[in-house]
């Protein structure tokens, strides 16, 4: 077996009889688009109006998805307040129910409004119904100046009408 010789070569400033491991290679600076006639301005500055446009479209969805969410919260919104507007209504109806409530539980009360509206007298006390009232009260106020005929008189001329 014959074995060629080989020969090592040093490099300068290696030891002898060491690998040569690789040469480094000359870092590269920021690629440039030389497309615009910018040889120094960096590809970064492309990417910029890109990522506006990005980013005024993800704004500009998110406004159109909140929408209907705020169209749906004025709705209600208005309609709590037609709400609290009946509920106003009711609690004062509810107030003027309770004051009848609390006059009727009294008993003059009850007693004045049986003799106006149901013409209700005490024992031994006497009715006395008188009809056409208002046509003499309209024909007196509009005609003449004399003075009001006194009650008993008002029940005599009721009198004498029944016979």
């Amino acid at each position: 077996m014959v074995e060629s010789a080989r020969r090592r070569v040093s490099l300068p400033g290696q030891a002898a009889g060491l690998s040569v491991g690789r040469a480094k290679e000359p870092q590269m600076a920021t690629p440039t688009d030389t497309r615009r006639g910018d040889s120094g301005a960096p590809r970064r500055r492309r990417r910029l109006p890109v990522l506006a446009v990005l980013v005024f479209l993800i704004v500009a969805g998110g406004v159109g998805v909140s929408i209907h969410p705020y169209t749906t919260y004025r709705e209600v919104k208005s309609e709590q307040t037609a709400l609290e507007a009946q509920v106003a209504v009711l609690e004062q109806e509810n107030g003027t129910v309770q004051a009848q409530i609390d006059r009727l539980e009294h008993d003059s009360y009850l007693e004045t409004l049986a003799r106006s509206e149901l013409s209700l007298a005490r024992p031994g006390e006497d009715v006395f119904i008188v009809t056409g009232a208002d046509t003499i009260i309209t024909e007196a106020a509009g005609t003449s100046t004399a003075p009001e005929p006194g009650p008993l008189e008002k029940m005599l001329s009721s009198l004498r009408r029944l016979f």
